[in-house]
């Protein structure tokens, strides 16, 4: 991708966390630990809007996102989007 793509991606990246945000009605615990994926995102994204030219964050994201269904039992969640986290 080049920086401008990056920078658009990392943006999407950083409105769908606000949406989760603000649409969060999980309990307590469930959603301290989204929490923690949250960020690790939105610091990865960040990174990647400060310096699009360097996708060195782009392995940590999809480490992180493996981490979701791990945590949560989603049946909305495909092996599809598993796999694309990897």
């Amino acid at each position: 991708m080049d920086p401008v793509q990056v920078v658009a991606v990392a943006t999407q990246i950083q409105q769908q966390i606000a949406y989760m945000v603000a649409n969060c009605k999980l309990q307590p615990q469930a959603d301290a630990a989204l929490h923690l994926i949250i960020a690790q995102l939105a610091a990865g994204a960040q990174a990647l809007k400060d310096h699009p030219g360097d996708l060195g964050p782009v392995p940590p994201m999809r480490q992180t996102l493996q981490q979701y269904p791990r945590q949560f039992d989603d049946s909305t969640w495909t092996a599809d989007e598993a796999e694309e986290a990897h």
